[in-house]
């Protein structure tokens, strides 16, 4: 794989190196995480693999071991994933539950054996392992029950939180990333945040099990809207070199839309359709207006591409740009190819692949020559699974991240892949369309300036600056003392990011600023000001209390667990949801849903306010044990923030 498009994420910390005992925990960390209504022709299977500071891997050992043991042919195995249906327990006294039993007694012939009867078989055959296991038992409806030994659940966790590598899967697959991917010569409207953060997201949780990620904006630069725009600039005769900002080429852009819907068969129309026919012929301009209208497409490019960075920067997303027209030259071999296989046919004057009796023809070539969309994608597709001086790489998996409009266009693609026998059974190639809703207004329309709210996401960026300040969420004295209006945009950039993540990727949601900018519930200020009061904490008891006051012999494990023996409630639960971090990422990583990863992080934050309430911190016996339990809360919520693309603030 090119350098260029492996990308990891450097994670930073400013504050706070060995000043106390527990200084490791706390230090600069700074290493490279390595990191459906979808349409998918295979299941995906990828990340079925527990990482390895697995609090469910601890106790799946144990039922793995009970179950081997039990020599029963009734009972079938082949529906069992390593989890072995182990998930975390709402009920008080118990930590983890396993439905193991009754998927093995649905998946036994003639159902055999009863869910209750598996469970006491697999309870009767548990090793004994006081050092992990505090009790185990058997609900009524089958269900087995496991509370974990307090003091496991301490060393646990310090382990997992002062562990700074990456949580490999156990194998390592190259995955490319398809995400963001705007059409030049317009500017980034609301929309184009899902596709963003998400399949940035997706981006950083890949790595961070250690696979090859390749980020990659497939932005549109050949198509119809670039067209508009250049016979928009034709027929008015603008200077196109007069042009700076990605606002001028908006405002043309609308006013060549306008005539397209006023002349929809005159000359304007005609103009907009060579144009199109042009730039599907870079290489060779066959005239001079050919090469004027690829001057003004060069520029236009130039102009649009740095405008998009400098969003993406403002959200914290890296992508490389690979558009359209990096695969011009691969589309009469590939069209070639699909010729020699047979599976185009002539229809009405178009090429199409009739990919499916349910589904419409894939169009790949019109009436006049032209090419299309689709036609782009399958050559695009080709480069990927084949390799190519664009995609050198061979990738193991191919994700789209887009809205749920385009599953027709992926159904349709990745079925013409698999008849022109590209992927197919013997082909190890995952094909994934990971689709999303939309975004809404208050009103439940389409986000848009209509509504009250905005049509480009840039305006959306500024606004939630703006409203930081509104709402008071820095007082304006420290904000006078320190970042001014930065660090209003850094916060407010950084709670539309995580208000975006925080939903449910296939559900449309409604967009409001009294949710998003909440100190209250699932919010990015609600995060963030969690890891504020957290890094407060340690930095105020650094400034108030002597270095030798706090330095022991112990470890900081040897505190913990000691401690654990006189732990409140509030502090054991705490070190309980502190212990499912790897978990959850797993969860995340699998599904390929950030929002998970969202909710564990709010819960996490939830559980510190509720033990910091109920729990002296200084001057009480537990104070060392406690300050370690800060500062591995800091540390998670940190990492969990890190892999969302949020950079946390010190102080708010």
């Amino acid at each position: 794989m090119p350098k260029s498009s492996v990308h990891s994420i450097n994670i930073r910390t400013t504050f706070m190196h060995q000043w106390w005992p527990m200084g490791f925990l706390v230090r600069d960390f700074q290493h490279r995480l390595r990191l459906q209504n979808s349409f998918s022709l295979q299941t995906r299977t990828l990340h079925n693999n527990l990482p390895s500071h697995s609090i469910i891997q601890a106790i799946s050992r144990l039922l793995s071991q009970s179950l081997s043991s039990i020599n029963d042919a009734s009972i079938s195995r082949e529906k069992l994933t390593p989890q072995l249906g182990i998930r975390r327990s709402t009920q008080p006294k118990i930590d983890f539950q396993s439905n193991i039993a009754l998927i093995l007694a649905h998946s036994s012939p003639y159902n055999a054996l009863q869910p209750s009867e598996i469970a006491h078989k697999l309870l009767e055959n548990l090793p004994s392992e006081p050092r992990i296991l505090q009790a185990a038992s058997v609900s009524p409806a089958g269900f087995l029950n496991f509370t974990l030994c307090d003091r496991f659940l301490a060393r646990f966790v310090h382990e997992m939180a002062s562990h700074n590598e990456p949580q490999h899967s156990e194998e390592s697959r190259s995955i490319l990333v398809d995400f963001a991917s705007p059409n030049y010569g317009k500017k980034l409207h609301v929309g184009h945040l899902r596709s963003s953060v998400i399949g940035d997201t997706i981006c950083n949780l890949l790595e961070y099990r250690g696979h090859k990620v390749a980020r990659v904006s497939h932005s549109g630069d050949l198509g119809s809207a670039m067209a508009t725009l250049l016979a928009s600039i034709v027929t008015e005769k603008e200077s196109y070199a007069l042009m700076r900002n990605d606002s001028q080429l908006a405002a043309m852009y609308e006013r060549g839309k306008m005539q397209l819907a006023r002349d929809k068969t005159g000359g304007f129309t005609s103009l907009v359709k060579h144009i199109v026919l042009l730039l599907q012929q870079p290489e060779n301009p066959s005239s001079t207006f050919h090469r004027d209208i690829l001057a003004m497409w060069r520029h236009i490019c130039a102009l649009s591409q740095d405008s998009y960075q400098r969003i993406f920067e403002r959200l914290n997303v890296s992508v490389e740009n690979r558009p359209e027209s990096s695969y011009i030259r691969m589309i009469h071999p590939v069209l070639e190819d699909l010729k020699s296989r047979g599976i185009i046919t002539r229809s009405q004057g178009a090429d199409c692949i009739f990919v499916s009796p349910q589904l419409p023809p894939l169009i790949v070539r019109k009436k006049d020559g032209g090419f299309l969309y689709a036609t782009i994608d399958l050559a695009c597709l080709y480069c990927r699974l084949f390799g190519s001086e664009i995609d050198a790489t061979r990738y193991n998996e191919i994700i789209y991240v887009t809205d749920q409009s385009q599953s027709l266009h992926f159904q349709q693609l990745f079925l013409a892949a698999q008849r022109a026998e590209w992927i197919g059974k013997s082909s190890k190639v995952e094909l994934h369309h990971v689709a999303f809703g939309l975004v809404l207004g208050s009103d439940g329309s389409k986000l848009s300036s209509r509504n009250g709210a905005f049509d480009y996401l840039e305006d959306l960026l500024d606004t939630a600056a703006i409203e930081c300040q509104n709402r008071s969420i820095l007082p304006s004295n420290e904000l006078e003392k320190r970042a001014g209006k930065e660090l209003f945009c850094r916060i407010g950039d950084a709670a539309v990011r995580y208000f975006e993540l925080s939903q449910q990727r296939t559900r449309d949601y409604k967009f409001t600023w009294d949710q998003a900018l909440s100190f209250k519930g699932n919010t990015g200020v609600y995060l963030l000001y969690a890891c504020a009061r957290l890094e407060g904490i340690l930095r105020k008891l650094h400034q108030e209390l002597d270095y030798e006051v706090l330095s022991r012999e112990k470890s900081t494990k040897e505190l913990l667990t000691a401690s654990s023996a006189h732990w409140q409630s509030s502090e054991r639960a705490l070190a309980l949801i502190l212990a499912q971090m790897e978990d959850e990422v797993s969860t995340a990583t699998t599904h390929l849903t950030p929002h998970t990863l969202c909710e564990y992080l709010y819960r996490v934050a939830s559980h510190f306010h509720a033990f910091y309430e109920d729990c002296r911190v200084v001057g009480v016996p537990e104070m060392e044990a406690r300050l370690c339990l800060c500062a591995l809360t800091w540390k998670i919520l940190t990492r969990g923030l890190h892999l969302l693309g949020i950079e946390p603030v010190d102080r708010m």
